[in-house]
């Protein structure tokens, strides 16, 4: 079977047989006798000297591609290369121009015809008198480039040189783009990073066909934070999550790309920083130095929050930084609590963004000082690309050669599970040869002096699967960006080591009142209340090393507890500064009288200043409404408009200070309060309990009347009050005055009866929430008789308490798009399937962490994303899965594909709630392959006459005998319901005679037909004629993602062959029609490597040296040819005439 060879991203083919070794066996004696004879084969030139910068042998490099050169004063630069051959793939131009740019950025050399066969491009500069950085590239001739591959191939040599010697160690390049034909021993590079790290790092059995190596501190990215991910990653349209590529694909994380070079740099007396060609500076030699970092800032969210973003300066840097926060402040930075991330830092500058919450997902108070922490504990990292590397055999070897502590490390770190997710890679599950092993290093890394995190092509019919394959992923490497990391690890727990730690104080208050809180108050009494806003200091200061200077918070104060029993004076509020506040301080209070409230910010205010704020209250007489009580909440909160106060000032439980304050008062009289567990704004569910309390008190000297009424019509549409009647109640005490009457139809309880001075009665009962069916808000009120039931129960009101039914609903749905990965057109076996999810509050509080579970889709690997993970009441939000659900063989049977899910979140002030599922289903049908061959003569080619057509008669006698030439023609067709691809005919009788077949596509879609011809003609033998026919037989097979792999029946032609006639004998120069250009037998135009000096070639510019062996001579022909003689002609024409002919053979990769 012939294996179909295409160009990266052509989805054209040409079907080729497997190279003959006849031919080479033709090919080599075609050698020997030139070389024999004097002359010489393009191709046989000798390797590079071991010091030179130039590619290893065998391989080469395609356009653009550029390489720099540090040269000194008293040395000279040089270029030279040699042409291979011409891929002709990726449409656009297809020429190459060598350019070489002098320090100052002109043009100092092109040479522009790079195509010929056995070109060579070789350039030396006079010697330099002053030193500079010297660019050679290679550059389209016109036109544009759509990427890297698929253009003029050369091979290269590039150095600075000292008289005839090659300076080492002073060429590097930012990307490199290597292209092999076959599988390369050892390939070493040198990897430098921007603060004088430097890597040798040695790739064993390396075969990319067309590969790309880059090197950074980061790698693979999220390009959204621009931090390393740590792991590696499908590339281009096989990368479903296109926001985390390599470092160089995001320039909005601005990332200095570490220099590769081709032998051990060699740096020594050279500058630190060197300018370019056209513009712009770079670094080379930078010393080893111990990086520092110092936090510039941290920029709260909102004044006193503790989300916010944290920004710092790294000095002799660039890389990824440890952040740990410490969130509770026990002083520990990486507790259960803790937050242990990573940011990154660029061109010496770095931000980290902080969302306010620990580890858990729980909100930090504001009252909580947290401290931040950044360390560089990976000194020197270097990320080292491979992209589209389809072979690793042998693994591949680093050594750190350098380093502040120690050198010559080995250790290696990767991390490849990722990739086997299709979550991550679309050809997760159709990749061929072997893997890495382990998929993941260990924490500590693996020592890679033995060659390790190798990857083979064993086992794969076409190691280079095309990127828009549905059945064929390629091996592992193929279309991957392959991480791999190295570094110094610095303990950050050592003295000496790079660590900054800055904390940011907590804000908390103090609520006060004259007379002080739970004193009984008098109608026309006045009361002075009192909000001290103060820091809280981080308690470890000895783990801080930036001591916070100043501290940030906001607070409010609502009185409408107070405003029901008093007239509040809110105009004459006041504050004061315990310490005169500097310039860049702010104080400053907000009046919001329709709400009965107010708000103090203060920014910038000194640690150990605090802030003192006061208003004045007058009590109102008992008899003018309110509850008797004056309860004022004082609380810090972040939000610009201040939330509902909350019901209880508990400390916390991690220790922090509180982050509210309050003051009661009773009025001389009746006083009521009425209460609940669990507290008011508490959510509740069905099924949930709350039990009430109501409580009489009387504060005076004198008995006072209870004439009230318990309202619950809040509390019936959301609860079962069926049973409810009186003998429920418990009253305490016992015997106390007090008569209870329930009225069923208007849900209110009486309550009558007298209270001696000082006395206090109590009634509680419990009531269940119901089936979810009323408005979600449980409000109960305790009134006087007569009074009107308010619309809502405010904050401070001790009569009322209100809870909340939280609710949450989803909706799964599947619109009909899908990935149709066997071009079927219906959703069948392998196809993926993205749903949709609507999340909807339908309670009446907020719902936080929001998450869609689907275990069907996230067996799979595919995670679900929504919009927003909070909703408010009422609010709803799309979700998503990342990637589609892939069907399954089950599905196909079933015929469909039935998926349910649920949503859970946390209610305010609740319990995770989940929803009921929502199911959808999707019909599956079974999708058949199919394919048809059929082959016949070509009566459509240029050479063919009418003996019948499709024969060349090239005795011209009129027949079909010996010698003539027959050019055959082959129709696929896919019968079948799915995509075809990978594409091969199989024609043994065609195989044997080195006859290639060219089609114009390696797929075809459902109903689609292609033609297919031969590229060279059968030339009907002695044999054929004997046996009065040639018969041919011939069959195909392609790859489909619903059952692999399936042949077309065998089509057969049977050609009949006269023997009257003698054979002709076959002309020496073979066909005289048809393709008569190109290669002959693959890229054997032009040398490869870097050979023996012309010795005739004279010097190359004015003023330069001749170059001697040493420097690397020349790679073949610079420009004239040896004169071949007649004897040489002779044997030529011998080697090609009948019984040697040379069959040619065109390439499609």
């Amino acid at each position: 079977m012939w294996p179909m060879k295409r160009t990266r991203g052509d989805r054209g083919a040409r079907i080729t047989p497997s190279p003959s070794r006849a031919r080479s066996r033709i090919a080599g004696t075609l050698a020997l006798v030139l070389v024999a004879a004097g002359g010489y084969a393009l191709d046989a030139v000798s390797a590079p000297p071991a010091s030179a910068e130039s590619g290893v042998e065998g391989t080469s490099v395609q356009i653009p591609q550029r390489w720099y050169s540090y040269v000194s004063p008293g040395e000279s630069f040089q270029v030279r290369s040699a042409f291979r051959t011409n891929t002709g793939a990726n449409g656009g131009d297809l020429y190459t121009k060598w350019v070489v740019y002098a320090p100052d950025g002109t043009k100092a050399w092109e040479c522009s015809d790079t195509t010929s066969s056995g070109k060579r491009c070789d350039w030396q500069s006079p010697v330099q008198t002053e030193a500079g950085v010297w660019v050679a590239a290679l550059e389209p001739l016109r036109g544009s480039h759509p990427n890297n591959h698929g253009r003029n191939v050369v091979t290269w040599q590039v150095n600075p040189l000292r008289g005839s010697s090659i300076v080492p160690g002073r060429t590097w390049s930012e990307r490199f783009d290597l292209t092999d034909s076959s599988t390369t021993a050892s390939y070493p590079m040198w990897v430098q990073t921007e603060f004088g790290y430097t890597y040798e790092v040695e790739y064993r059995g390396l075969r990319g066909i067309t590969s790309a190596f880059q090197a950074s501190a980061f790698g693979n990215v999220n390009g959204t934070t621009c931090t390393s991910i740590y792991h590696s990653l499908a590339s281009g349209a096989n990368n479903p999550k296109p926001e985390f590529g390599p470092v160089a694909w995001k320039p909005q994380c601005g990332a200095a790309p570490d220099k590769i070079f081709f032998g051990k740099p060699n740096l020594d007396g050279l500058p630190r920083t060197v300018s370019l060609p056209g513009g712009g500076s770079t670094w080379l030699n930078v010393p080893l130095e111990k990086p520092a970092l110092t936090v510039d800032s941290f920029v709260p969210d909102a004044p006193g929050s503790r989300a916010g973003e944290f920004s710092f300066t790294a000095t002799g840097f660039e890389g990824n930084v440890e952040i740990l926060i410490d969130t509770d402040a026990d002083g520990v930075f990486d507790g259960p609590r803790d937050i242990v991330t990573q940011a990154a830092a660029y061109a010496g500058t770095g931000r980290f963004r902080f969302d306010g919450r620990d580890a858990t997902g729980a909100e930090i108070p504001t009252s909580t000082p947290i401290a931040f922490r950044a360390g560089i504990e990976k000194l020197g990292e270097s990320h080292f690309l491979l992209g589209d590397v389809e072979v690793l055999s042998g693994g591949m070897r680093v050594t750190r050669l350098n380093g502040l502590q120690s050198s010559g490390s080995s250790i290696i770190h990767w991390n490849d599970e990722p990739v086997t997710l299709r979550e991550w890679d679309r050809q997760a599950n159709i990749k061929c040869g072997t893997q890495p092993s382990p998929l993941r290093s260990a924490a500590a890394g693996v020592d890679s002096t033995a060659g390790v995190r190798g990857w083979s092509a064993t086992g794969c019919k076409d190691m280079n699967g095309s990127a828009s394959s549905t059945t064929n992923g390629g091996s592992w490497g193929n279309n991957r960006s392959i991480d791999t990391w190295a570094f110094e690890h610095f303990d950050l727990n050592q003295p000496g080591a790079p660590v900054v730690t800055m904390d940011i104080p907590g804000v908390t208050l103090a609520k006060a009142a004259v007379p002080a809180s739970d004193a009984i108050v008098a109608p026309g009494e006045t009361i002075a209340y009192t909000v001290t806003a103060s820091a809280v200091p981080y308690p470890h200061p000895e783990q801080v090393t930036q001591p916070a200077t100043f501290w940030n918070g906001r607070l409010s104060d609502t009185v409408t507890g107070v405003a029901d029993d008093a007239d509040v004076d809110l105009s004459a509020l006041t504050q004061t500064a315990s310490a005169e506040l500097p310039a860049d301080a702010s104080s400053t209070t907000d009046v919001r009288a329709d709400r009965q409230q107010w708000t103090w910010t203060g920014q910038r205010i000194p640690i150990g200043t605090s802030i003192e704020l006061g208003y004045p209250a007058t009590v109102k007489p008992l008899d003018q409404g309110g509850d008797g009580a004056l309860l004022n909440v004082a609380f810090t909160h972040t939000e610009e408009i201040p939330p509902p106060f909350p019901e209880e000032c508990p400390v916390v439980a991690n220790g922090s200070l509180p982050t509210c304050g309050w003051t009661e008062h009773l009025v001389d009289g009746l006083s009521i309060e009425k209460s609940s567990s669990p507290v008011r704004e508490t959510a509740v569910v069905p099924g949930d309990t709350i039990d009430y309390t109501l409580i009489f008190t009387n504060n005076g000297q004198n008995p006072v009347p209870i004439d009230h009424v318990d309202d619950m019509t809040g509390v019936a549409d959301d609860a079962d009050l069926t049973g409810f009647w009186t003998p429920d109640l418990t009253i305490t005490p016992a015997g106390a005055d007090l008569t209870p009457a329930w009225d069923a139809a208007t849900r209110r309880l009486s309550l009558t009866g007298t209270l001696q001075p000082g006395q206090r009665v109590s009634v509680s009962y419990p009531v269940t929430i119901g089936p979810r069916d009323g408005d979600g808000v449980v409000a109960n009120f305790l009134l006087r008789a007569g009074e009107p039931r308010p619309a809502v129960c405010v904050e401070g009101n001790l009569g009322c308490t209100v809870h909340f039914v939280p609710g949450i609903s989803i909706t799964k749905t599947f619109d009909g798009t899908f990935e149709d990965l066997d071009g079927s057109g219906t959703i069948s076996l392998g196809d993926l399937l993205p749903f949709g999810f609507t999340v909807t509050n339908t309670g009446a509080t907020t719902i936080e962490q929001i998450q869609v579970i689907d275990p069907l889709v996230q067996e799979q690997g595919v995670g679900v994303r929504c919009e927003t993970v909070r909703l408010r009441p009422g609010q709803s939000t799309t979700c998503a899965t990342e990637s589609g659900y892939e069907v399954q063989a089950s599905d196909v049977e079933a015929g469909r594909v039935s998926n349910s899910a649920t949503v859970r979140g946390i209610p305010d002030h609740g319990a995770r709630l989940s929803s009921a599922p929502s199911a959808v289903t999707v019909p599956v049908v079974r999708a058949e392959p199919g394919m048809s061959l059929a082959k016949e003569l070509d009566t459509e080619h240029p050479a063919a006459g009418s003996v019948p057509a499709g024969v060349e008669d090239v005795n011209g006698n009129g027949i079909v005998d010996a010698g003539d030439h027959v050019w055959y023609a082959f129709t696929l067709t896919n019968t079948g319901d799915t995509r075809l691809e990978d594409l091969r005919i199989n024609d043994p009788l065609l195989t044997g005679a080195e006859v290639s077949i060219d089609c114009p596509a390696n797929t075809l879609e459902r109903g689609e037909s292609m033609r297919c011809v031969s590229v060279e003609p059968y030339v009907i033998s002695a044999e054929d004629a004997r046996a009065e026919a040639v018969v041919n037989t011939a069959d195909a097979e392609g790859d489909n993602a619903t059952t692999g792999t399936i042949e077309a029946a065998p089509a057969e032609h049977r050609l009949p062959v006269e023997t009257a006639v003698q054979p002709t004998t076959e002309p020496t120069t073979g066909p005289t029609t048809g393709p008569t250009t190109g290669p002959t037998t693959g890229p054997t135009t032009g040398p490869t490597d870097p050979g023996t000096p012309d010795p005739s070639a004279g010097p190359t510019a004015p003023g330069t040296e001749e170059p001697s062996p040493e420097s690397g001579g020349s790679l073949g022909a610079t420009g004239t040819t040896p004169p071949i003689s007649g004897g040489i002609i002779a044997l030529l024409l011998m080697l090609l005439g009948t019984g040697g002919l040379i069959m040619r053979r065109k390439h499609a990769a």
